[in-house]
């Protein structure tokens, strides 16, 4: 990945951005109700997290992302090389999450960004790379239970991951 960063296919930095290195992730099953997901982060954010999407499909998402914007956004690794996508990070409050939900059911948008991503200070707490398609990496430091409602929540189980 650094050759993509040298020829600046990728941002600078980029391989050591933020991305989820946990071996013993939780992997919670896709959903496809993209306004229940948003409304169900609420189990694992922090009073720090930031949701990061990357490559919105619509232009509605967006105009209300660009209203929300963190203060002190960290890099994170992007999904996608080519070609360059727009990512946006927002304060991941629940006012934000719940407005982000009513917007997606307001318009029917079924598929808000390709990749959504939640990280606090400590590091990352959900990747979800082609997202609303794949199932969802969630960070061995959230506890088991937040995890279930989650997971309930969304209407998906959960497991751990075990990479080999």
């Amino acid at each position: 990945m650094r050759w993509l960063e040298f020829l600046g296919i990728v941002p600078r930095g980029n391989s050591q951005a933020l991305r989820l290195t946990d071996h013993d992730a939780w992997e919670v099953g896709e959903t496809r109700d993209a306004a229940a997901f948003y409304r169900a982060l609420h189990h694992l954010v922090t009073s720090t997290s930031v949701l990061y999407l990357e490559g919105s499909t619509e232009k509605h998402v967006p105009r209300f992302l660009d209203t929300v914007p963190a203060e002190h956004p960290r890099q994170v690794a992007i999904g996608t090389v080519f070609p360059s996508s727009d990512v946006y990070h927002v304060s991941a409050t629940p006012h934000n999450l719940n407005a982000l939900a009513d917007l997606i059911d307001r318009y029917g948008i079924a598929l808000p960004a390709i990749h959504t991503h939640l990280y606090d200070e400590l590091g990352m707490i959900l990747e979800w790379h082609d997202a609303f398609t794949q199932p969802m990496l969630v960070s061995s430091r959230v506890p088991e239970e937040q995890v279930r409602r989650f997971a309930n929540d969304i209407g998906q189980s959960f497991a751990r991951a075990h990479a080999a």
